[in-house]
C-alpha cells in the first residue's frame, strides 16, 4: 500500500483543524485564566463527569479496539484503525458539533467552549464511527476510513442537534442517535463499497486467539457501559437510574445469549454470540435508561434483546449477504442496528406509560405536558436518525469508493499495511475444522483442504527424514 494517501490525507484534514481550532475554539467559563470566578464549581463539575469520560474512553479505545481483533489475520489493523478514527472523530466532532448549533441559533458571535462534557459527546460521536466501522473493518484502508469519519461525523453531529434540540427526544445512552445512526450509516456504506474479493474470503474468519482478544473488548464494553449510558444525564436521580438499568439490561443479555447461543449449536455456545449480543442490552437500554423506574423492566429487555441479538447473528447475517450481498463483518445490525431501532421505540412506549408524579425533570425542556406526545416524539426521533444513518451511508460510500485514496487488497491481512508482520506462522499445522469461523462450510472448504494437504506434506518429509537417518545409522 502507498503512503502517499495517507500523508495528503492525514496532512490535509490536520492542517485545517489546527486553523479551525486556533480561530474558533475555547475553553468554557469554568477553565479561563482570565476568570477564576467559578473555582468551586469547575471543580464539582470536573470531579463528577472527568471518571464517567475515562470510563467512555475506555470503552471506546480498549473496548471497541480489543472487540475489532476478532479477525486472525487482521488484529493489528483493527484496533489500529479503530485508534485513529475514534482520535479523529473526537477533533472533528467539537467542530462541527459547534457549527451546527451556530446555524440552528443563527449565532456566528460565539466561540465553541470546550469542557470535559463535550468530551463525553465527542466519544459518542467516536461511538458512532466505530460502530460503523464494524461493518467494513478489514475492507477499508486508514486514508480511506480518515474521509468516512469526517462525513460521517459532520452529518452525525446534524441529527443529533436535530433529535435533542428541535424533536426535543431523551436519548442518554444513544439507542437512537448513535446507535441506530451508525449501525445503518455502517451497513449501506458497506453494501457501497465492499469489493468483490469478500464473498467467500478464507481471511474473513476468527481463530482461538483472536477471539480470545476480541473478549477481552466484550468484558471492558460490558463494565464500563453503565458510564457510558449515564454520562450526559444531569440529574443526580436519573444518573443512579441510568447506572442501574443499564447493568440490569446487560445481565440479562448476557445470561440469553448464552442460552439461545446453546439451543442453537446443540449444547455448545459459539464465540461470534458471545462477543457481541451479551452487549445487546446496553444498547436496547440505552434511550430509556433514565426513565425506566421498575427493574424488571430492565431485565426483562435486556433478556430480550440478547435472543434477538443472537438469532440475527446465526440468521439475520447470513440472509442479508446471500439476498443482497451485504457483507457485514462485525455483525453490526445485530448487535447495534436492531437492539438499537427497538431502544428507541421502547423509549416511546416507556415515556408515554409515565405521568407527571413519576418523573421529575431539572433543567430540560421535553414535551411533558403530555406523555404521549413525548413518546410520539421519540418515534419521531428514532426514524429521523434511522434516514440520517441510511442517507449518509449512502453519501459517504460512493464518495469514498470513486476517490483516488489508495487499495485495501488483499483485504482482512495485516500484511496489506503492516511490515513484520507474521499472523499465525503455525496456520499449516491447524487441520480438518476450524471451529471458531465467521464464515459457513463452503466457504472455509478451501481454508481446510489447503490445511490437510500442506500438513499431509509435512509429515511426508518427516518420515523420509527419519527413514534418511535410520539408513545413516546402519
Amino acid at each position: 500500500m502507498s503512503a502517499k494517501p495517507l500523508i495528503i490525507v492525514g496532512v490535509i484534514l490536520e492542517i485545517i483543524i489546527f486553523v479551525l481550532y486556533g480561530v474558533f475554539v475555547r475553553f468554557d467559563e469554568f477553565a479561563r485564566m482570565e476568570d477564576q470566578t467559578y473555582g468551586a464549581e469547575s471543580l464539582e463539575n470536573f470531579t463528577l463527569r472527568y471518571p464517567l469520560l475515562q470510563d467512555v474512553h475506555v470503552m471506546m479505545f480498549i473496548g471497541f479496539g480489543f472487540l475489532m481483533t476478532f479477525l486472525k489475520h487482521h488484529s493489528w489493523s483493527g484496533v489500529s484503525i479503530n485508534y485513529i478514527a475514534a482520535a479523529a472523530t473526537i477533533q472533528l466532532y467539537i467542530l462541527f458539533e459547534g457549527f451546527w448549533h451556530a446555524v440552528s441559533e443563527d449565532n456566528w458571535e460565539e466561540t465553541i467552549n470546550i469542557s470535559t462534557e463535550i468530551f463525553i459527546r465527542a466519544d459518542y460521536a467516536a461511538a458512532a464511527v466505530l460502530i460503523s466501522f464494524g461493518g467494513v473493518i478489514g475492507k477499508i484502508n486508514i486514508p480511506q476510513m480518515l474521509v468516512m469519519v469526517s462525513i460521517e461525523t459532520f452529518i452525525y453531529a446534524l441529527q443529533e442537534m436535530l433529535v435533542f434540540d428541535k424533536i426535543k427526544a431523551i436519548d442518554a445512552g444513544g439507542s437512537i442517535t448513535i446507535h441506530t445512526y451508525g449501525a445503518y450509516f455502517g451497513l449501506v456504506f458497506s453494501l457501497i463499497f465492499s469489493p468483490k474479493t469478500v464473498i467467500g474470503n478464507p481471511f474473513n474468519d476468527s481463530c482461538y486467539n483472536s477471539n480470545l482478544f476480541a473478549m477481552i473488548g466484550t468484558i471492558f464494553l460490558w463494565m464500563h457501559w453503565p458510564s457510558f449510558n449515564a454520562g450526559i444525564v444531569t440529574d443526580p436521580a436519573g444518573i443512579h437510574r441510568a447506572v442501574v438499568n443499564t447493568i440490569l439490561s446487560l445481565t440479562g443479555s448476557c445470561i440469553s445469549t448464552f442460552i439461545t447461543s446453546a439451543i442453537y449449536n446443540e449444547g455448545k455456545f459459539h464465540m461470534e454470540d458471545i462477543l457481541n449480543a451479551t452487549l445487546a442490552g446496553g444498547v436496547v437500554i440505552g434511550s430509556a435508561c433514565d426513565v425506566i423506574i421498575y427493574p424488571f423492566t430492565s431485565l426483562m429487555c435486556g433478556f430480550i434483546a440478547g435472543i434477538i441479538s443472537t438469532i440475527g447473528f446465526k440468521r439475520i447475517t447470513r440472509f442479508l449477504e446471500h439476498n443482497i450481498g451485504l457483507f457485514d463483518t462485525a455483525g453490526i445490525n445485530n448487535l447495534h442496528g436492531m437492539p438499537g431501532f427497538l431502544g428507541g421505540i421502547l423509549s416511546a412506549i416507556v415515556i408515554a406509560g409515565l405521568d407527571s408524579n413519576q418523573w421529575h425533570i431539572t433543567d430540560k425542556d421535553y414535551n411533558l405536558d403530555g406523555f404521549y406526545n413525548q413518546g410520539g416524539l421519540q418515534i419521531a426521533a428514532t426514524f429521523t436518525s434511522l434516514g440520517f444513518g441510511l442517507a449518509g451511508g449512502v453519501i459517504a460510500g460512493f464518495t469514498v469508493k470513486f476517490m483516488p485514496l489508495g487499495s485495501s487488497e488483499p483485504i482482512f491481512q495485516d500484511g496489506t499495511y503492516w511490515i513484520k508482520c507474521v499472523p499465525d506462522p503455525y496456520e499449516h499445522l491447524n487441520v480438518a475444522v476450524n471451529p471458531y469461523s465467521h464464515n459457513d462450510a463452503n466457504a472455509n472448504m478451501k481454508y481446510r483442504s489447503d490445511s490437510s494437504s500442506e500438513d499431509e506434506g509435512t509429515k511426508h518429509k518427516m518420515k523420509k527424514k527419519t527413514k534418511k537417518g535410520s539408513s545413516d545409522d546402519d
